[in-house]
């Protein structure tokens, strides 16, 4: 069986789900809204296991081949205070409270922890990385990256760039959350170095130069193999600065990509010293014929690459799962044959 963490709302997730259905895989699937209940922990020297409840549904550890993180996160279960704290003192229960915390974070970092000793496409956890520290490891690897700087002193970044022609975005994820029916987002943002002044001064922001780029590259990772594909999103104005700025009306030309060895050999560098073996990376193709590293995300999309370069990610994705859980299936009945035949012989066969 494999166990899935997701969102309810990602389809690249039902797609998957159905290329698993006709390979005829078991599997369960965990999304942060999920009813999760942990029904105990076994520890000894024969074995470790534990059993939990998924919307009612009863799981043994035991019984999982192996685990896709594709998002989300392992949903709460720890303890619902006000059910047996709630005729105590207020420092007593705020001590409790504390003691409790850290019981459940050992317990839940506990399970994530055996989760992850499973064969895996990404380890759970994985949703976010540090842009910051991705952009170090590529620099390591011998990627060119865009020349980066983050202060809140714009007279700092007038110093640090030659270029008038800046971006900023966030280092973290970007800003997006909806008020009385508005949507307010931001991706990459275009800006020149001499409007700065004018600007409202707030915490460390985030500041690249402007790359000139021929197309942009977007790979996707997947166990050592990548799958690239070129988006020709410079000639179009909302997509010039970053193609995730969709133009329905006239979209962006998408077609296979063959990235050389080096930048191949680059990319399967990076991925390791990240920890990470499945990723959507995004890297511009410069005008100085330059490979530039933007930045990876572990949960990125791919469906786009499945149905304009035909690369057929679902069905590897889907392989790459049986595989797992036939490797678990053989070690059982292997071990399922050495203990018949020592219980026949009523001694060990070597």
């Amino acid at each position: 069986m494999v166990i899935i963490f997701s969102e309810s709302n990602d389809q690249t997730t039902f797609t998957e789900l159905e290329w698993l259905d006709v390979r005829g895989i078991n599997y369960v699937v965990i999304y942060p809204e999920s009813e999760f209940s942990l029904l105990k922990v076994v520890i000894n020297n024969g074995e470790v296991d534990f059993s939990f409840l998924i919307d009612k549904k009863e799981f043994s550890f035991s019984d999982i081949s192996c685990l896709w993180y594709r998002r989300g996160t392992l949903p709460y279960f720890g303890p619902k205070y006000s059910d047996f704290l709630e005729n105590f003192d207020i420092k007593i229960y705020e001590g409790i409270q504390k003691s409790l915390n850290y019981e459940y974070l050992t317990l839940r970092k506990f399970i994530i922890y055996k989760f992850n000793t499973l064969p895996k496409i990404n380890s759970l956890g994985q949703g976010m990385v540090n842009k910051l520290i991705m952009l170090d490891i590529a620099r390591e690897v011998g990627f060119k990256v865009p020349k980066t700087i983050i202060t809140e002193d714009f007279d700092k970044v007038e110093d640090y760039y030659v270029t008038d022609e800046l971006i900023t975005k966030a280092m973290h994820r970007n800003f997006h959350f909806i008020n009385k029916g508005y949507s307010y987002h931001h991706g990459t943002i275009p800006i020149r170095k001499s409007k700065l002044e004018n600007e409202a001064k707030c915490w460390h922001s985030f500041f690249q130069n402007k790359v000139d780029k021929l197309f942009e590259i977007r790979v996707f990772h997947f166990l050592g193999k990548n799958f690239a594909m070129a988006i020709f999103s410079q000639r179009n104005e909302k997509t010039k600065v970053d193609f995730r700025n969709y133009d329905w009306d006239h979209p962006n030309r998408n077609i296979p990509f063959n990235l050389p060895k080096e930048v191949e050999f680059k990319i399967n560098f990076f991925m390791e010293k990240a920890g990470l073996n499945c990723g959507s990376l995004d890297i511009i193709y410069t005008k100085k014929k330059e490979y530039v590293f933007l930045e990876v995300n572990p949960v990125g999309q791919w469906t786009v690459l499945t149905t304009k370069c035909n690369y057929n990610i679902h069905e590897l994705i889907a392989k790459k799962l049986k595989e797992y859980c036939d490797a678990k299936k053989d070690k059982r009945n292997d071990e399922y044959s050495s203990t018949l035949q020592i219980s026949r012989r009523g001694e060990a066969v070597l």
